[in-house]
């Protein structure tokens, strides 16, 4: 297991790759196709900002619902690259301010 410091290394990384990947996304191309058959650049943008807000539930709450929206989850939105870095300030955000204690965190019925 990587120390948390190190785990919070990684997910800043990642998710500083997401947004720069994200800022190409310009309106004139958010309804362009991805390889994943029947996904749009949108709905792609959309599904990563679900998973931001499920990471910014389980780090603030202890726990993510299978199928609820977080508290305080937009949802979709006219614009979905301000949208994604809203979310990824949220959970960044959260991982500062829960500081550096290890916890277990319930995923549905699993921890």
């Amino acid at each position: 297991m990587a120390p948390l410091s190190r785990g919070r290394e990684l997910l800043e990384s990642a998710v500083s790759y997401v947004l720069a990947g994200a800022a190409l996304g310009t309106p004139q191309l958010v309804q362009r196709p991805t390889p994943c058959p029947g996904w749009d650049l949108e709905t792609l943008l959309d599904h990563v900002s679900d998973s931001l807000g499920v990471l910014h539930e389980t780090i603030t709450a202890g726990g993510a619902s299978a199928s609820a929206a977080p508290p305080g989850y937009p949802g979709p939105g006219p614009d979905p690259v301000a949208r994604l870095r809203g979310q990824a300030a949220r959970l960044l955000g959260a991982c500062a301010a829960a500081g550096p204690a290890g916890r277990r965190v319930a995923i549905g019925a699993a921890s």
